[in-house]
């Protein structure tokens, strides 16, 4: 199913990311004034140039929505330096339950912490990153695909990606699963939620259980293959 994901802010931290997504068949909707806005129409598939500082009430966000006519995956705010607005815009989204995830870029650590404050009913729902520490490109990965919880790019071709285990590998043993010799991937630890310790190191003979999740490391262009399956 095709993504649809609203970008506040086209700076360089939401630009980037709106590059990496449309990269990856994501709908982008951006939202940001003047040439900066028009600097990004290539990988916007729709775009609003409005004020940003004018989007931090619901009703504006909501007038917003209806402009656009679509039931959004998520939301993505990147408003610069302003911590004020980013917080402000932060809480008016988070308010619409209709939104399943609300991405902001914080400005530090400090900004972080507030942020995470606010998601406290509904953690899972808020996601709050400093770009210092994430490229564009993982977040990317991790916002258009159900099917990717974490990925870390160590350089440009070179990734560990945590993934769901895959349906049909359910019940294998990993020395069955294919994943080495026919995906080229190796899968270098296990998260079973629960467990005792939830994470753990595998060996040939560990069996994949349904709600295990897979750090697997390899190429960019393996483990992509991978999540397309």
């Amino acid at each position: 199913m095709t993504k649809d994901i609203l970008i506040l802010g086209l700076g360089k931290f939401g630009g980037q990311l709106a590059k990496a997504l449309a990269s990856k068949g994501v709908r982008v909707h951006g939202v940001d004034q003047g040439d900066i806005l028009e600097a990004h129409h290539a990988c916007l598939y729709a775009k609003a140039d409005i004020d940003l500082t004018s989007l931090e009430s619901e009703q504006a966000l909501q007038e917003l929505f209806t402009k656009f006519d679509v039931d959004f995956n998520a939301a993505v705010v990147s408003l610069g330096s302003n911590e004020a607005l980013a917080t402000s815009t932060t809480m008016a989204l988070f308010d619409m339950p209709e939104l399943p995830v609300v991405l902001v870029k914080a400005v530090d650590a400090m900004h972080e912490s507030v942020l995470l404050r606010l998601g406290d009913s509904a953690p899972e729902r808020l996601q709050v990153v400093i770009p210092e520490r994430f490229a564009a490109g993982s977040l990317a990965n991790s916002l258009a695909d159900d099917a990717v919880e974490s990925d870390i790019q160590l350089n440009d071709s070179v990734g560990i990606r945590e993934i769901h285990c895959p349906k049909k590998l359910i019940g294998k043993m990993l020395k069955e699963s294919g994943l080495r010799d026919d995906k080229h991937v190796n899968v270098v630890a296990l998260r079973i939620p629960g467990a005792t310790p939830e994470i753990c190191l595998p060996t040939a003979e560990t069996v994949l259980a349904e709600n295990c999740m897979l750090f697997v490391a390899g190429l960019i262009e393996h483990l992509d293959e991978l999540s397309e399956k």
